[in-house]
């Protein structure tokens, strides 16, 4: 994966993690506007080097809205990889519970950052087709019991 440097702001992964992280997000948005002028200057159709593919700062922006950022300094990091994990990572996913002392508990919090949508949705979803193959099965219309379709 692609981030921009850790040097950046000279200080270690987990310190940025901890509390660097403004400063290194300062510092990391100045690198990526000159990164990209570069990039386009380079990529612009009066150079050479024109071939409209997409630019390796759109991916590390991208990264780093995401969060992937914090993914990828994680695993290149042994020594910082848990304070990256409590710090960056894991408030991403729990911020929707109060507590999470078991990990059971918490683990379906791990799928995605908005998990609660999802499960309501993916319970939604399982609702609708259960209506489907009811009906598919009993041969009757779906619009006879469903109001919407």
């Amino acid at each position: 994966m692609f981030r921009t440097p850790t040097w950046l702001t000279s200080k270690a992964c987990d310190e940025i993690a901890e509390e660097g992280h403004e400063e290194y997000d300062k510092v990391r948005a100045e690198f990526m506007d000159k990164f990209t002028a570069e990039e386009e200057q380079a990529q612009s159709p009066a150079s050479c080097n024109y071939d409209g593919k997409p630019l390796l700062s759109a991916a590390m922006k991208l990264n780093w809205d995401k969060g992937i950022f914090w993914y990828t300094l994680a695993l290149a990091s042994p020594t910082g990889i848990f304070r990256l994990f409590y710090k960056q990572i894991q408030p991403r996913f729990i911020m929707h519970t109060t507590g999470h002392g078991n990990f059971e508990l918490i683990m379906p919090w791990y799928w995605a950052e908005d998990y609660v949508k999802v499960g309501m949705k993916k319970m939604s979803d399982r609702e609708d087709y259960n209506i489907r193959l009811r009906h598919a099965f009993e041969g009757t219309a779906i619009s006879d019991t469903v109001p919407n379709i």
